[in-house]
C-alpha cells in the first residue's frame, strides 16, 4: 500500500476501460503499487464490461510514487499509445487537409516546447478553452494546461475528447503549453 504522504504522480488516464486490466498487469508484474482512480475505478471486470460499453463507464487514471513513475510510465507506453489511437480519431501526426475538403473546420493543437502535434479539437472544444482559461496578451493562441486546469475544463463541461487529449498532452509532466492553430 502507498503510503499516505507519498508524492503521487499520474502516469496513464484512459476513458477506454477495457485498457485497465491491461496497465493493472503491467504495474503488478513489476510490483509497482498504483492507486486506480476516478468514475471507472471500481468497475467490475467481466467479459461484457470488455466489449463496445468499455468506453461508458467514465474514466481512469493510475497514480504512482513520483520515485517509480517513469518506470511505470515505461510499462504503460504501448497501452497509452493504443489509447491515443482509439481516443482521437484522427492521427496526430498526419497533416490538416486543405480547408475546402476538410468540412467543419478543426483546430491543431500542438506542445510549444516540443512543436509536436498533440491533435485536434473542434470549434465547441476552442471555444470551451477561451471561454475557460486566460489569455497571455503577447502569446494569444496559447495555454498552459495542467491536472487542475484539466479538472477545471472536466467540471465545466468540456468534452471527453478534449479531457482525454488534454490529459495525454500532460501525462508525466507538471503541465505543458500548448498552441492552437486552424
Amino acid at each position: 500500500m502507498l503510503p499516505a504522504d507519498a508524492d503521487l504522480v499520474s502516469v496513464f488516464r484512459t476513458d477506454d476501460l477495457a485498457l485497465l486490466p491491461l496497465a493493472r498487469l503491467a504495474l503488478e508484474a513489476e510490483q509497482i503499487e498504483y492507486i486506480a482512480r476516478g468514475p471507472g475505478a471500481g468497475a467490475e471486470w467481466t467479459h461484457a464490461t470488455l466489449g463496445s460499453s468499455s468506453r461508458n463507464a467514465g474514466w481512469v487514471e493510475i497514480v504512482v510514487a513520483a520515485d517509480v513513475a517513469a518506470r511505470a510510465r515505461e510499462l504503460l507506453g504501448d497501452l497509452q499509445q493504443a489509447d491515443a489511437v482509439t481516443a482521437v480519431p484522427d492521427d496526430p501526426g498526419t497533416p490538416l487537409p486543405d480547408k475546402e475538403a476538410s468540412g467543419p473546420e478543426t483546430i491543431e493543437l500542438h506542445d510549444v516546447d516540443t512543436g509536436a502535434p498533440l491533435g485536434r479539437i473542434s470549434e465547441g472544444d476552442l471555444q470551451r478553452l477561451m471561454d475557460e482559461l486566460e489569455e497571455d496578451e503577447s502569446q494569444p493562441q496559447e495555454y498552459y494546461i495542467d491536472a487542475g486546469t484539466v479538472e477545471l475544463l472536466e467540471q465545466s463541461g468540456a468534452g471527453a475528447d478534449l479531457i482525454a487529449l488534454l490529459t495525454r498532452a500532460i501525462a508525466g509532466r507538471e503541465g505543458v503549453q500548448i498552441r492552437w492553430s486552424r
